[in-house]
């Protein structure tokens, strides 16, 4: 499309070259018929991926994030009407714009495709991160920060398996983006209902619990063995939660002292700039040494040092907070339905703090030094 007629509509170089960047890049990561693994294609992604000359990625990627709050919700509510599009046909020609339109519902179908594998494969993710954000309270979590201003008793499998919903609705409705605006009956048959979602998201987590709990039993025996073992005890045992409340803490404990060692994690908090008191002590010979708040957040980021993220944060965090609250558990003698109902619940916390360090916290990590630490585990 010529200049003239770019600057006419209001639509900048730069976003011809992210769009082009975007198309390609689910085109090749979410194809279903490429054999090559995913890290193959990344690394293609990275070598011949290219912006259109005068146009930086880290530029795109400040203006896309500029324009999101303002600029492209304008420009997408003007083209869904009906003298936008009239306007457009003249200004490019019918010709030019019924090949324009055909090459946006293809482009669109392919991201769309794109996105949604991915909202899949995100969901154990997603999952555990609402696992471990349970055991914190909504005051913990905002000060945390993974929602910025927003809820923070928002549910990111929630989330996750709405937007699955409707970009499924949207591929349905063959991209008619028209339909999901307004207050109409039309509009709220599209809409996810509540009632719907809320089974759905039980549903899922019952799946991805299954999923989180293979993926770790994968990586080391120790972990298989304690998990079985605390529900073991919840469910034959008369002291069952007590049990199952030490069984827990001694998994936490063990893991976060062989994973890395003290040396280790202290080299860690100096590299990355933490200084918070809480994170080391003295000992009693005098020796400074890391917290077991110090050696969740080691855990949780694979001592990789990078920039603080939130969600990193809030599974250390919660790591910590449920090893306290196992404490009380792990003298009670009743099992009542409310201490078994919480010790499950702490569970999960577990297991979802344990999957995502594993699966995101050591993603960055070579392959040798991931082997190092399985090694580690393994001697548990």
């Amino acid at each position: 499309m010529p200049a003239n007629q770019l600057k006419v509509l209001g639509i900048e170089y730069w976003a011809i070259g992210a769009l082009d960047a975007g198309v390609t890049i689910a085109t090749v990561l979410g194809s279903d018929i490429d054999t090559r693994p995913l890290a193959d294609r990344i690394e293609w992604l990275a070598n011949n991926l290219e912006f259109p000359d005068g146009v930086e990625a880290e530029d795109v990627l400040r203006s896309i994030a500029a324009a999101a709050e303002d600029t492209i919700p304008k420009f997408l509510k003007r083209a869904r009407t009906d003298v936008w599009k009239r306007f457009l046909r003249r200004l490019v020609g019918a010709a030019a714009y019924d090949r324009l339109v055909s090459a946006v519902y293809a482009d669109t179908a392919v991201v769309v495709a794109a996105v949604q594998v991915a909202v899949r494969v995100i969901q154990p993710l997603a999952l555990a991160i609402d696992n471990c954000a349970a055991t914190l309270s909504p005051e913990q979590i905002t000060k945390l920060g993974p929602f910025g201003n927003g809820d923070p008793t928002t549910s990111v499998l929630r989330t996750f398996l709405s937007l699955d919903s409707a970009l499924t609705q949207l591929v349905d409705m063959e991209f008619d983006l028209s339909a999901f605006d307004g207050d109409t009956d039309e509009v709220k048959d599209v809409r996810a209902d509540d009632a719907i979602l809320d089974e759905l998201v039980e549903t899922a987590r019952l799946a991805l619990s299954g999923e989180i709990r293979a993926m770790l039993s994968s990586v080391n025996d120790l972990l298989r063995r304690k998990l079985s073992g605390a529900v073991t005890a919840i469910e034959s045992s008369d002291d069952g939660v007590s049990q199952a409340a030490n069984s827990l803490i001694e998994l936490i404990d063990r893991l976060l002292r062989k994973a890395f060692t003290d040396a280790e994690v202290l080299e860690w908090l100096e590299a990355t700039g933490r200084t918070s008191k809480d994170l080391v002590f003295e000992d009693g010979n005098g020796k400074i040494r890391p917290t077991k708040r110090a050696q969740a957040l080691c855990f949780v980021y694979g001592a990789n040092v990078s920039e603080p993220s939130p969600f990193h944060e809030v599974v250390a965090h919660s790591l910590v907070e449920v090893r306290t609250k196992l404490q009380k558990l792990k003298h009670a003698e009743s099992n009542t339905p409310d201490e078994v109902s919480a010790l499950r619940t702490m569970m999960d916390t577990v297991e979802g703090a344990l999957s995502f360090a594993i699966r995101i916290g050591w993603m960055s990590l070579g392959l040798g030094t991931v082997d190092k630490l399985r090694e580690r585990l393994e001697a548990a």
